[in-house]
Parts: structure tokens; C-alpha cells; sequence
């Protein structure tokens, strides 16, 4: 008989997506099998010879399609489990064979990264969580630094532990390295200080940094042992070694570096050539290497992180506010200015490691697990720039568009219907907007900032009307149009409200109108001839426009967010000071009309209905709740899967709901299908998926049921029509599910057609 001949390439491309699969969706294999088939299947990359093999024999699973992102797993290579904390720090060995990682509880692990097997039982520190650790050049020892500015010396063979020393740091030690002989260990901590500990003596010498930059990070030794450096973000500092048999001793060095250089610094390389340079903080940030400059859309006062990979093809950057760690590859960057997300929104800063060749990449998580990444994969397919947190959000009147303040000091408006950025983004404030309100003719859009600024735009085009309207001494938080649109009221955390006439763009000659503390909140009365304000601390203010005058005031203690319905007559507000209790208040007694009685720790925002009969609120959760207040009837909208919802806003005609979260994504809601989910979700799949809740990666059920596993680059990203919430935006993951609608539960071997499990 003839022996059947085997494509080695099939072979090859197959089992290669085989070990991509099972290490991106290790988390739903692990905790539940059933979900091989339910979950992990369906997310997998629609070019991999998994997906094409197996889907066809699946019927009752979700249908998944990407638009603006990568496909899941594209990059993961592995992913190490097993730990009961999370991941503090991560360190290649110079081989690239092994990586250790230091936890939270204490411990140290060191595995193989060809199999993703521990070598050596974990060892344990005992002096608090492992801050640091590094590999010694030989790779047969990794030392360890603790919060409690305690640095170990373990040996990688035999997990024993073979120094342990007290570096009289008062700090946390945040970097360790160990010198080319395996001599001495230098360690930094958060206290400024450094320390140079000789493991042949036992000497200690700890020396002061003289001061600490922007903020460390690395540091290195000379590969003659010679010269010891910390560099930080704005300099570097150098000292010269000299040591003998008895004692170890540190000599200051000059600078290599200006010490207040405030426009560039070197990147963590060791190429002289390759700097970060900057033209102000809340500005874009640029790579120069080699003379070639290239601009990298973020701002520098957000920069938490950048790294340079050992071979200079890439750039690895952590953003505040931003999700994931975004890998910009410099052969291509002039070309194609595009980038690569990995691990959304679980990764941790600081728990990033490149290998020794700069092919690989491992990032600790939220989920106490260990990402390793292919850097250099060749996959050309890219993801566009993470939009940076929404702060407020505004619906024009005739709720065709949407303007959306950002953390990144723009102002965004956008199409209701297909979320594409209608205008570019108005820039010129300084500072983040912090508020943002339409024109009652739609013709005007304000923004309010924290740079004390009130800008004026154009609503069809964008372009700016005047000058910024300055008077305010700190943030603007609120600010709204009279009915007739001629005039503009703002509030600020200076405690004043000022208001201005649109036309000429100047403050009124009003008699000063003062809050209590900082301003929260600012309407007008339908006539437009009453404005109402409310402070942090709960004072309501009521003033005559005519001749400014006072003409009532209220005291509600301990307020914290509030918003005045569309006729200015309620109050809705949150008092966190005494009990966590939404309020609506009558406006002109102070009597209490209803409260809401969850619980909140934090209100972020809330809204009014044009109707007045219903309220929107966000917190220091995932969801926007939708308040029937008239029936005292709660919806979670639960929309929002990855991160807090900030900000809210109805359309005008009460038909669907504006939310805004820290993640950057806008939704969608409309009123009456979002109300409904609640009653859908007993008999429909889709309506259950999207009232569901996500913990730990699964979208959970009321009863805390297993209902999808979700790979964690798309949580903030899901979309499930035909139901209440739509994603705006590049950046979509559509879930949907056929006719034969979901198999789970006690069911859930359905799926696989015409096969017994």
C-alpha cells in the first residue's frame, strides 16, 4: 500500500495556528470546555487553518466580524498561567530561553518560553511583593527586588536562594542589575536613592541620584563593568566604579546629559541617535533616529512608558488612558504611520520585557497571567490610534451629530448614525475639555476646558469663532446656551459663573455671580431671563439676569454631581457625603420629589430626558443606568463591557441615549430597545449577550452563568445587533447569532453538527 503523502508546509502553517489558538484562548480552555466550541472558535482569526477547519462544523455559536482590528491572536504566542497575583515585573534572560517574573505575592517564577513550563518551583521572596527582577549575563542567576528594599540573589539551576540582602532603601527597589562579572548588584528605589551591594564582600554603598528627573527608566552597567547608569527620562547619571578586595566605592562622573533638558531625552537604547523630543506637554511626542523624525500621536504628559526593542525595529508605548501597549514598527513607520494594539485593556505598565534579539515581547496582565508576543511576526494588518478617554459628550438638536470632549485636549464631533468623524478635531485648547454644549440652533458648539478657556466653533465646519473667551481663574466645568442662543453661561472651579454675549464674545456687566465652592452645574430658565448654578457642596443659586440679583438660594449638603432638568424647575443630584443616594429635587422649595435608591460609589454624570421622564446616570461602574423615576423602574445598560462609563447626554427627542467611557468609546443606545432587555433576554440570545454582564473575561449571566468568552482586545470593542447599543467608531466587533440561535447551557453539544460528544 501506498504511503499517503503529507504537505510538510500544511503541516507546519496548521500546527502553528493550533499553538496560537490554544495560547489566546487558553482562558476559556482552561475554565470551561464546552467553550472551545461556543466561544473560542468563533473569535478566532478567519485566515487560520483552525478556523477554517472546525467552523464549518459548528452550528448555535456566535458569528464574530472585525472591523478596524487585527485579528485575535495574530501575535500571542503564549500565555503563562498558574499564578494566584499579578504580575509586577518580567525579565528575559539573555539567551531568550527563559523569563522570570516577580508577583505581587511574593513570588518569583522562572519558566521556559519555548513550552511555557516553570523550570524550578517558584521561589519566594518574603519581603513583600517582587518589584524587580533581572537576569545575570551568564543567565544561571536572577535577583530580585522587594517594596521593602530588600534585594535576593537566587540561583536558576536549584531555585535556591543564595544572598539576601537589605539595601537601606527606605523605598521601593524598582530597577536591579547585575554586573558583567556577577561582582556587584546595583539597585534604584523610589526613595532616589542607588545601591551597589558586592556579593564577593557583602559592602553596601547607597548614594543619592541628587534628584530624579521625569522619573527613571533603566539602569545598566558598561559592558567593561566600569561605569554604572540611570537613566531617566530627562537625563542620564553616571558614576565610575572602582572596587578591590575590601570595599566598593562610587565616584560622581559629569553629566552626559543636560540636566533640565525639557525638549528631548534618549530613548531606552543604547543608540546615542535615537531620542524622544517634545514641543510641550499636552503635544504630540516624536521618535528622531538616525535624522529621520517621526511624530507619534500622543501627548507627553501621558506618556507612562517607552521601550525600544534590543534590535531598534520597534517601539513599544504605554499611554495613560489608553488601552493595551502599542507596538510602532520604525522600518515602516514613515510609509505606513499605523501600529499594532497588544493585550487591550488588561496589560499592566511596567511588566514589559523584549528578548534578547527583539522577536519577542512579554507583558504582564490584570487577569494574573504572563503575554508573550511576536514582535517581528510579519503581519501587516493594523489597528488605527486607540481614540484617548471621553470626558463629555454633547447631542446637536437636531441629533444628527455628536460632539465629544477628550483627555486629549480635542473636541470631536461626529455622525449619529455611522459614528464617522464628521469634522477634524477642533484643537486649540491646552488643556483636556471638561464640558461642551450645542447652540439651541445647532449652529454654535462651546467647549469648556481645564485650561480656564472657553472656545466657540462653527458647528457645520469647525472653524473657530473669535478669540477664546477668557475670565474663568481655574477648569471650566460647565457651560450652556440661553434658549434664544445669544447668550453663554459657564461655570468653574474658580466658583464663579460668568456669562457671555455669543455675538461679541464678551463677559456681561453683571454683578459678580459667586457659588460656595466649585461650579458643577449651570441652566437657564425657559425664558432665559433665570440662572440656576449648583457647587459640589450642594448650594443652588438663582439669579435675575436683568440686574443680577439673587433671588433664591438652597443648601443641600454634600453634593457631588448634579443636573437641572430641561426646564430648570428639578434637580437631579448625588450625595455621597452622607448615604449614596441619587436625589431629584424641586428646585424652588428644596422639597425631595424621589431618590434613587442603589447604591453608587461615584457618580460621574447625569442626565435629563427632554421629557423629563427619565434619567440617565454613569458611575464607577460598566453601565449607564436608565432611571423611569415617574415608575420607579431601573435598566442597566450594560453596553460598555471594559471600562467606566464618564459621561451621558439624551438626543431631543428622547429617542436614544449619548454614553462616553474612560476607553474612548462612544455608544449608542436607543431608549425604548434598551428597555426592553431585560424582558428579551429570557427568550432572546442576543438580548441576553447584551444585558450580560463581563467578569474576568466572560460575559456572565444573571445567575452567574458562563455565557461567552471574550478575548480581551476586543472587550471595550463589542456590539451586538439588533439590540439597544451601537459602537461608533473604526473600531467594531459585531457579534451576531443565526436563526438556530445559541446552543449552551446543558445543550451546548448541539453545536457540533453531526457528531456525538
Amino acid at each position: 500500500m501506498k504511503t499517503p503523502q503529507v504537505n510538510s508546509q500544511d503541516v507546519t502553517r496548521f500546527l502553528c495556528d493550533a499553538n496560537s489558538f490554544v495560547a489566546s484562548s487558553h482562558a476559556a480552555i482552561a475554565r470551561s470546555a464546552p467553550h472551545i466550541y461556543i466561544s473560542a472558535v468563533s473569535f478566532a482569526s478567519k485566515d487560520s487553518l483552525i478556523y477554517q477547519d472546525f467552523a464549518p462544523f459548528l452550528i448555535g455559536v456566535v458569528s464574530v466580524e472585525t472591523f478596524g482590528a487585527d485579528c485575535h491572536a495574530s501575535r500571542l504566542v503564549m500565555t503563562l498561567t498558574g499564578h494566584e497575583s499579578r504580575a509586577s515585573s518580567v525579565a528575559y534572560s539573555p539567551s531568550g530561553h527563559l523569563l522570570a517574573s516577580g508577583f505581587y505575592d511574593g513570588m518569583v517564577h522562572i519558566w521556559d518560553t519555548r513550552t511555557g513550563e516553570e523550570v524550578i518551583s517558584p521561589m519566594r521572596s518574603g519581603d513583600g511583593f517582587v518589584q524587580s527582577v533581572t537576569f545575570s549575563l551568564d543567565g544561571l542567576r536572577v535577583a530580585s527586588g522587594t517594596d521593602n528594599g530588600v534585594v535576593s540573589v537566587w540561583n536558576v539551576l536549584t531555585g535556591r536562594l543564595e544572598s539576601r540582602r537589605p539595601l537601606n532603601h527606605s523605598g521601593r527597589v524598582l530597577f536591579v542589575a547585575f554586573s558583567p562579572d556577577r561582582k556587584l548588584i546595583a539597585s534604584k528605589s523610589s526613595d532616589e536613592t542607588v545601591g551597589l551591594w558586592s556579593l564577593e564582600t557583602g559592602q553596601v554603598t547607597v548614594l543619592s541620584t541628587l534628584g530624579n528627573g521625569r522619573g527613571p527608566i533603566s539602569l545598566s552597567f558598561s559592558p567593561d563593568g566600569t561605569i554604572l547608569s540611570l537613566r531617566f527620562w530627562d537625563y542620564e547619571r553616571r558614576w565610575v566604579l572602582h572596587t578591590d578586595a575590601s570595599e566598593a566605592e562610587l565616584r560622581l562622573q559629569p553629566l552626559s546629559h543636560r540636566e533640565h533638558d525639557t525638549r528631548g531625552y534618549p530613548v531606552y537604547s543604547s543608540n546615542p541617535k535615537l531620542t524622544l523630543a517634545w514641543d510641550n506637554n499636552s503635544g504630540p511626542i516624536s521618535i528622531t533616529q538616525a535624522g529621520r523624525v517621526v511624530t507619534l500621536p500622543y501627548p507627553l504628559d501621558q506618556l507612562y512608558d517607552i521601550r525600544i526593542s534590543p534590535d531598534e525595529k520597534c517601539i513599544v508605548v504605554f499611554i495613560e488612558g489608553y488601552a493595551g501597549l502599542h507596538l510602532w514598527d520604525l522600518r515602516r513607520i514613515d510609509s505606513d504611520p499605523s501600529l499594532i494594539i497588544l493585550g487591550g485593556d488588561t496589560v499592566l505598565a511596567h511588566t514589559i520585557s523584549f528578548s534578547s534579539d527583539g522577536r519577542y515581547l512579554a507583558s504582564g496582565s490584570r487577569d494574573c497571567t504572563i503575554q508573550i508576543w511576536d514582535v517581528d511576526s510579519g503581519h501587516e494588518t493594523a489597528q488605527p490610534v486607540q481614540e484617548s478617554g471621553v470626558n463629555v459628550v454633547a447631542v446637536s438638536p437636531d441629533n444628527v451629530f455628536i460632539a465629544c470632549g477628550r483627555e486629549n485636549n480635542s473636541l470631536y464631533v461626529c455622525d449619529v448614525r455611522t459614528g464617522s468623524t464628521w469634522l477634524p478635531p477642533l484643537n486649540g485648547h491646552e488643556s483636556q475639555v471638561s464640558s461642551v454644549a450645542f447652540s439651541s440652533d445647532g449652529q454654535i458648539l462651546a467647549s469648556g476646558s481645564e485650561d480656564n478657556t472657553i472656545r466657540l466653533w462653527r458647528a457645520q465646519t469647525g472653524a473657530p469663532i473669535g478669540e477664546p473667551l477668557t475670565g474663568h481663574q481655574s477648569s471650566v466645568r460647565a457651560v450652556t446656551f440661553s434658549p434664544d442662543a445669544q447668550w453663554l453661561a459657564s461655570g468653574s472651579d474658580d466658583k464663579t459663573v460668568l456669562v457671555w454675549d455669543v455675538a461679541t464674545g464678551r463677559s456681561m456687566d453683571f454683578a459678580p455671580m459667586v457659588c460656595e465652592d466649585k461650579v458643577s452645574a449651570v441652566a437657564f430658565w425657559p425664558s432665559g431671563q433665570v440662572l440656576a448654578a449648583g457647587d459640589i457642596k450642594g448650594h443652588i443659586f438663582l439669579w435675575h439676569l436683568e440686574n443680577s440679583q439673587l433671588v433664591h438660594q438652597l443648601q443641600l449638603d454634600g453634593l457631588q454631581a448634579m443636573a437641572f432638568s430641561p426646564g430648570a424647575s428639578r434637580l437631579i443630584a448625588f450625595d455621597g457625603a452622607r448615604d449614596p443616594i441619587v436625589y431629584i429635587f424641586d428646585v424652588n422649595t428644596g422639597n425631595v420629589l424621589h431618590r434613587f435608591n442603589d447604591v453608587f460609589e461615584e457618580v460621574f454624570s447625569v442626565a435629563w430626558s427632554t421629557c423629563e421622564r427619565y434619567i440617565a446616570i454613569t458611575s464607577a461602574t460598566h453601565a449607564v443606568s436608565l432611571w423611569d423615576w415617574a415608575h420607579d423602574t431601573v435598566t442597566r445598560l450594560q453596553g460598555n463591557k471594559s471600562d467606566w462609563v464618564t459621561s451621558v447626554a439624551f438626543s431631543t427627542d428622547g429617542r436614544f441615549i449619548v454614553s462616553g467611557a474612560v476607553d474612548g468609546v462612544i455608544r449608542v443606545w436607543n431608549v425604548e430597545d434598551a428597555r426592553s432587555l431585560v424582558l428579551r433576554a429570557e427568550h432572546d440570545p442576543v438580548a441576553r449577550l447584551a444585558s450580560a454582564e463581563l467578569e474576568d473575561g466572560w460575559l456572565v449571566g444573571s445567575s452567574g452563568e458562563l455565557l461567552l468568552w471574550v478575548p480581551g482586545d476586543y472587550h471595550g470593542y463589542l456590539q451586538f445587533p439588533p439590540s439597544a447599543a451601537t459602537v461608533l467608531g473604526q473600531r467594531r466587533i459585531v457579534v451576531t447569532v443565526g436563526d438556530r440561535g445559541l446552543h449552551w447551557g446543558e445543550d451546548w453539544h448541539a453545536c457540533w453538527r453531526g457528531a456525538v460528544l
